[in-house]
């Protein structure tokens, strides 16, 4: 029963009206105080909008995601909850959308220039989040997810606050989701594949900056090796 036409005509008019809800973002502070409860509800409603106004209004939209650089940093931290809230309910729509996941992505390379105590406040929301995309029962999802994953980690990678310096259990933190989807039991040999392969080039390309990541580099690779049959060892070894 999955209907596989877009839903295109559910477009209805009223997009119009919604749009002032983007342009009432400002005028959000004074009701902050009794909003804090719902403030995740709040910011996932918004988000849902924006996909209402990119229709109508391209640039607008950008603009929300590139100047997230300038959001301060209980904000930013927010916003990526909400982005990753309303991700999941994408996701787990019978048409997969990956819209948010995209410009999750997209918002890593607009922040990474915030100090590493503010990432770890915001992995502790990606992480579980790249972990339930990655387990996605669909492949092109989970798939999807693992490749987003590898992408935000080597860019981490070549970042020297992300590297070393004053983050030094981060490795170990945005590596993390890619160990959890190994070892998760529903994970198809084609994910475990994907996995690492993701992990294989992430140390071709910056071996000399991994530091607190060898540890998850090394239980991916032991965890891969547990579920493989002894049979198929066709992955290719070449250290």
């Amino acid at each position: 029963h999955h209907h596989h036409h877009h839903q295109q005509q559910q477009q209805q008019p009223g997009v119009l009206a919604r749009k002032n809800t983007l342009f009432s973002l400002g005028s959000k502070r004074k009701k902050e105080e009794e909003q804090r409860s719902s403030k995740f509800h709040h910011g996932a409603v918004e988000i849902s909008n924006f996909k209402l106004v990119e229709e109508l209004e391209p640039g607008v939209v950008d603009r929300v995601f590139t100047r997230s650089a300038y959001l301060h940093s209980e904000a930013i931290v927010d916003f990526f909850a909400s982005l990753a809230q309303v991700s999941i309910m994408e996701l787990s729509e019978p048409m997969s959308r990956v819209f948010c996941l995209q410009k999750l992505v997209e918002i890593v390379y607009y922040n990474l220039k915030r100090p590493a105590v503010v990432w770890e406040r915001i992995w502790r929301v990606l992480g579980s989040f790249f972990e339930t995309a990655g387990c996605h029962p669909a492949p092109n999802v989970s798939m999807y997810a693992v490749d987003s994953l590898r992408a935000i980690s080597m860019t981490f990678l070549q970042t020297s606050e992300a590297a070393g310096g004053s983050s030094r259990h981060f490795q170990t933190q945005f590596l993390s989701p890619l160990l959890s989807i190994v070892a998760n039991r529903s994970s198809t040999p084609d994910l475990q594949q994907l996995v690492l392969d993701c992990v294989e080039r992430m140390v071709e390309a910056h071996a000399e900056n991994i530091r607190s990541g060898w540890p998850v580099v090394l239980a991916v690779l032991q965890a891969v090796t547990d579920r493989v049959p002894s049979s198929s060892s066709s992955s290719s070894s070449s250290s």
